[in-house]
């Protein structure tokens, strides 16, 4: 193959892939940070509110219940997959056009993170309002966005694992999932500042009301991003479903739902 056709190739398409891996380490840093500051700060939450923090972390528990959990993983499996492809692969372009397990294996991960991070912002919402009917509008949004990217994943392994030919057949499923996440994360984040509103207009103390205008900031900053990103996504494959770039924002968007999470938490 010409090496300057090789060359665009490679830029199009492990080019974006590599830089969202490296955008993708940095953020994890900052999530772990803000881990050991939600700890900190605090200690005295409840045993489930910490699990919580620590499962999306990381994944498996081993001597004890606050091991971290999904985060790590999820991070582990894309550092792997981007292995396999530009190096264990890197001699033949078929089959670096291939997704690897554990690129798979990624995809049920942030349909795990989508799930728990979604319903966990459901039950605050629920919290913080009178009745539960927008928690009970929200809830099924947040499971459906996840079935969405859990459906991507058996496909992947029941069908064919090119690239190219995945999101030629299964286009139409990977735009209606990220228009679901671009519109769960806005739904979600609006009912969240718009209750955190109301509790701000009713408090008559300085300090509450300068906490929650401090939530509601992180709420509408951090929303509004995940939000973005899953739409410029969308767009993203519309426009361009030959090079990589859709994967690439694909690969950060589940770490701007923990972040928008962790924010909210107060970490």
């Amino acid at each position: 193959m010409d090496t300057n056709l090789l060359a665009d190739i490679l830029e199009d398409t492990l080019g974006p892939t590599l830089i969202a891996c490296v955008l993708g380490g940095i953020l994890y840093g900052i999530f772990t940070l803000q881990t050991y500051f939600y700890y900190q700060t605090f200690s005295k939450d409840t045993w489930p509110l910490k699990l919580l923090t620590s499962f999306v972390w990381s994944l498996v528990p081993f001597h004890r219940f606050d091991v971290r959990t999904l985060e790590t993983v999820h991070m582990g499996l894309i550092i792997g997959s981007l292995y396999n492809i530009a190096v264990l692969d890197a001699k033949n372009l078929f089959k670096m056009m291939i997704m690897p397990y554990s690129f798979i294996a990624s995809v049920f991960v942030t349909a795990s993170l989508f799930l728990v991070l979604s319903l966990f912002m459901v039950y605050r919402i629920n919290k913080l309002s009178q009745t539960g009917l927008i928690a009970w509008i929200c809830a099924p949004l947040s499971i459906v966005r996840s079935a969405f990217v859990v459906t991507l994943g058996v496909l992947t392994l029941e069908g064919s694992r090119n690239f190219p030919r995945f999101v030629t057949h299964h286009r139409q499923i990977l735009i209606i999932s990220m228009g679901m996440g671009a519109f769960t994360d806005v739904l979600l984040s609006g009912c969240m500042v718009y209750l955190l509103w109301g509790k701000q207009k009713g408090s008559n103390f300085s300090t509450t009301t300068r906490k929650i205008e401090k939530l509601i900031i992180f709420t509408i900053e951090t929303g509004c991003v995940t939000g973005l990103l899953s739409l410029i996504n969308m767009i993203c494959l519309v426009t361009m479903p030959d090079e990589w770039i859709w994967l690439a924002i694909h690969m950060i968007v589940p770490k701007g739902v923990v972040l928008n999470n962790l924010s909210d938490m107060g970490c």
